[in-house]
């Protein structure tokens, strides 16, 4: 149970990319609604997760870990002694993450912090590759094991059991926290490119994070435009992706035969989260833009092959998870398995990343079907 007066809280995972961080939302909506008056810092990695929670009301700062290309260990244990000597936490909240390998990373943060409690998430004794890293579980005073088959969200929200948190209304809703500003930028754009609400607007992001075999073929999300073209005659097309996909964007737009996508370029996160939340459908894979259209309520089709739909799909009722019906692997997801450093990750199926390179263009544009035609 949690201890009186503890108060200032440091919620982080200082190794994980934008979409683990909004897998973390209804966790931190519960931990400010039980205790409005909580201090809440967030330790972050991505300079978008810095922008999508700078606004956030209840968080009291948000921390960036250092980047760029020189001295970063220095930097960032310098950056790490100053947060511990500046802010004196009563307790430190690790997330769960998807870089299952950077959790013993985390544990040693939390463990630098030298807060009174620090609570986080330890990996199955068995079954993981990564389960060398479990000795490090010693350095959190209590941890809760990963579950592979329960959305990150939901174990999120279940981990503050461990300080006597639960929620009394079921899971907090995903939020995110837009400005007036956003929201112009968002609009200006649309006017600009002359789409006005008589048109149906698909958001399309065929790129996520950097590990490829998460894609779908490029090649399909331009027949799959072609076909909800036939369908939606008033159908205007934007092509999302950060500062590193622009030729992907380009590559699929210029394969598109029955209408003109627009390709979106990069933009801060917000604008981006704004002129998302706009569309009457998003379709992407495994992605944190795909997290970030669940947070802003549109519809949403997930495309998923080697990762797992019910650990990391969009967290919305208004989204479907499509994954290959025809191919029914034991391997997947494969998510889990060893890709670092001096440990090539290949996969041995016949053909390769089968689970999403034969995922059919007519199983996407039914989920997408439905979406747009509906409440599903």
């Amino acid at each position: 149970m949690m201890g009186d007066g503890m108060k200032r809280f440091f919620v982080f995972s200082v190794t994980s990319g934008i979409g683990d961080m909004i897998m973390a939302i209804p966790m931190l909506k519960l931990l400010h609604e039980k205790i409005p008056d909580a201090e809440i810092t967030l330790g972050v990695l991505k300079e978008g997760t810095r922008q999508l929670f700078e606004t956030c009301p209840f968080i009291e700062r948000v921390i960036k870990v250092e980047n760029g290309e020189h001295h970063l260990v220095k930097r960032n244990l310098e950056l790490l002694l100053k947060v511990r000597q500046d802010y004196h936490f009563d307790l430190c909240i690790g997330t769960c993450i998807t870089g299952y390998l950077y959790l013993g990373i985390d544990s040693m943060i939390a463990r630098c912090m030298r807060a009174e409690r620090r609570i986080g998430f330890s990996l199955p004794s068995t079954g993981s590759p990564y389960s060398l890293f479990q000795p490090l579980r010693f350095l959190l005073d209590d941890t809760m094991t990963i579950d592979f088959s329960r959305h990150y969200a939901v174990q999120n929200v279940d981990l503050l059991k461990l300080i006597g948190i639960q929620s009394d209304n079921g899971m907090p809703e995903m939020e995110l926290w837009l400005t007036e500003e956003d929201d112009a930028a968002a609009g200006k754009f649309l006017i600009e490119h002359r789409i006005n609400s008589g048109y149906t607007v698909v958001g399309i992001h065929p790129g996520g994070e950097q590990w490829i075999p998460k894609r779908w073929p490029k090649e399909n999300f331009a027949a799959l435009i072609d076909r909800l073209r036939d369908e939606y005659p008033d159908l205007r097309v934007l092509i999302f992706g950060g500062s590193d996909e622009e030729k992907l964007k380009y590559d699929v737009a210029s394969s598109v035969r029955k209408t003109r996508p627009i390709v979106v370029p990069a933009m801060p996160l917000r604008i981006t989260a704004a002129l998302i939340k706009k569309c009457s459908l998003f379709i992407a894979n495994d992605s944190s833009l795909m997290h970030v259209a669940a947070a802003v309520r549109t519809p949403v089709v997930g495309i998923f092959g080697p990762t797992s739909p019910l650990a990391t799909g969009p967290y919305s009722e208004s989204s479907i998870a499509v994954t290959n019906r025809a191919f029914q692997l034991d391997c997947q997801p494969c998510h889990n398995k060893v890709r670092f450093a001096s440990v090539k990750f290949i996969c041995m199926q016949n053909p390769p990343y089968a689970c999403i390179r034969q995922l059919s263009v007519s199983e996407v544009l039914e989920a997408s079907r439905r979406l747009l035609n509906g409440p599903i």
